[in-house]
């Protein structure tokens, strides 16, 4: 709260339109928080009130993004082709194949894991009934990372 408070300025000032003592409080996520009092005193702890609940929110919503990062999924299919299953990942113009359809699914999860070449990063993938499937993977930056250099090569 501290560093949130350094940026956040408060102005107390009589508005002749309300007939009330007015507060701005500039700087809170990005925009200002208004309140009033009948005194200037009023306003301004109505303005520290409304600040602590607009400051609960965001550190509320800090934690959960802490606890839930951003899951990117690699979406693809799988089909057989001869005596291969093959599997292609379009976002990242990607395919390999396997003899069965769980090899060809762990060898696209592999393929992922070595594109990235990170040996801390794991791959997990999910096969639909469709022959569709899902790569989500440990670090969803180093995924977001993978595609952006498969499209710029």
């Amino acid at each position: 709260m501290d560093d949130i408070c350094k940026h956040t300025k408060i102005t107390i000032w009589w508005s002749e339109e309300d007939n009330c003592w007015r507060s701005d409080t500039i700087g809170v996520a990005g925009g200002t928080l208004k309140t009033h009092g009948d005194t200037p005193e009023e306003a301004l702890k109505n303005a520290k009130e409304v600040f602590e609940l607009d400051n609960d929110k965001m550190e509320r919503a800090l934690e959960w993004a802490k606890n839930n990062p951003p899951q990117i999924k690699f979406k693809g299919s799988i089909y057989r082709d001869g005596k291969f299953w093959l599997a292609v990942i379009p976002i990242i113009d990607a395919l390999t194949q396997g003899y069965t359809r769980k090899e060809a699914c762990d060898m696209a999860v592999d393929l992922v894991e070595n594109f990235i070449n990170d040996e801390d990063f794991v791959a997990t993938i999910q096969l639909n009934k469709d022959n569709t499937f899902e790569i989500t993977g440990s670090d969803p930056q180093k995924m977001e990372e993978l595609v952006l250099k498969r499209k710029i090569t």
